[in-house]
This record gives structure tokens, sequence and C-alpha cells, in this order.
């Protein structure tokens, strides 16, 4: 049972796991920054949209 073969996928697996977790977070931050960016750059558009 104390075999490394099967640990190794296994941790590799997390990591990989993580890497995705926190690049979707940062890119979800990234996007939620944009759109913020872009409503105080640009009220006028938003407020055509509205209107």
């Amino acid at each position: 049972m104390c075999d490394h073969s099967d640990i190794s996928p296994l941790g590799r697996q997390i990591l990989f796991y993580r890497k995705i977790r926190i690049c979707q977070s940062f890119i979800e931050r990234k996007t939620a920054f944009v759109s913020l960016v872009r409503k105080t750059n640009f009220p006028e558009r938003t407020s055509l949209k509205n209107a």
C-alpha cells in the first residue's frame, strides 16, 4: 500500500486541480474588474442601454 507510484499521480492531480482553481478565480476577478472599469469609464453606454 505504500507504493509511491499511486501516491504521485494523485498528488499531481491535486496540484493540477489547484492550478485550475487559481486560474479560474483569477480570470473571474479580472473579468469583474474589467466590467467595473468599463462601467466607470463609459457611464453613457450603460445609461443608453438602460434607456
